[in-house]
């Protein structure tokens, strides 16, 4: 198992110790949810890199990378909507379409195919945000954090855009 490979299978092992931490009595689990889930996040991007750049890209690690991703989303989506109900449909169609994109990627490669339904960095941008119109609200509530108030509001699409530069950066810096 090669360096990129192994990142991706701490982050599947990251996953249980995101929920669970979430869910501990501990007086900061919900700092500690957060941090996990943006250590398994950067893991995500940490893994692609070092794939390309010390080209050490396997069929394995092609295979490993799209279940962590779906499985961490989708964990922690599920988590999410049993605090605040108003995520449950949301989080449905996110994991549904996962699914839907999955199951078309499978048959198209069976099909020989495969490229027509490649995974695009465009694409991983609009996973990444589909939490866009969260309210503020919603996100302290969730992760019981505390963000600026009044004109210094910082809303989750703010984050999220942010976020979203910062790998259109790093992504840059990869190629």
């Amino acid at each position: 198992m090669n360096l990129a490979n192994a990142i991706t299978s701490f982050r599947l092992l990251l996953i249980p110790m995101v929920v669970g931490s979430y869910y501990s009595d501990w007086v900061f689990s919900n700092v500690a949810a957060a941090a996990l889930f943006a250590l398994a996040s950067l893991s995500d991007w940490l893994d692609g890199y070092l794939a390309r750049r010390l080209d050490i890209a396997t069929d394995l690690g092609a295979f490993l990378d799209p279940v962590a991703d779906k499985l961490l989303v989708s964990a922690v989506l599920i988590m999410l909507s049993t605090q605040l109900p108003v995520l449950l449909l949301p989080a449905i169609l996110i994991v549904s379409r996962e699914i839907a994109i999955s199951a078309l990627r499978e048959w198209m490669a069976a099909r020989g195919k495969r490229d027509v339904v490649a995974v695009t960095y465009s694409g991983k941008l609009n996973l990444a945000g589909a939490g866009h119109d969260l309210p503020r609200g919603a996100a302290r509530s969730v992760f019981g954090l505390s963000v600026f108030q009044g004109r210094d509001a910082v809303t989750v699409r703010q984050l999220t855009s942010l976020a979203e530069a910062a790998a259109c950066g790093l992504e840059m810096l990869s190629m």
